[in-house]
């Protein structure tokens, strides 16, 4: 399977239970062998909270599972691959930023 995880910034396991969870369940789909992206929603405000050589290390120990992350432009990334899966770490980054609707009229199957 193909797919699309979307969260306001990454997986930080070492300071949030949700973020252990986020990456653990990342770490079992990607070992199963599916495709899996992150899209993080709001990178340069995440790059304004935490240091550069912290963000390089949560970005690295995802590229090293095979997750492709993705930072900018969400609406090219939705038409640029065909995701079976569009999974959102919680609800109301997707509604509140309108990206709920975006993942509809983007990727209407």
């Amino acid at each position: 399977m193909n797919i699309l995880f979307i969260d306001s910034g990454l997986p930080m396991p070492d300071r949030a239970s949700a973020d252990l969870r986020m990456f653990t369940i990342l770490k079992l789909l990607a070992g199963q062998g599916h495709q899996c992206h992150y899209f993080v929603i709001n990178y340069a405000l995440l790059s304004k909270k935490v240091a550069p050589a912290d963000l390089t290390r949560y970005r690295t120990s995802l590229e090293e599972l095979g997750v492709q992350v993705h930072t900018q432009n969400l609406d090219r990334a939705l038409l640029s691959y065909d995701f079976d899966v569009i999974y959102f770490k919680y609800f109301y980054p997707a509604e509140k930023r309108f990206i709920l609707s975006d993942c509809f009229s983007l990727m209407p199957e």
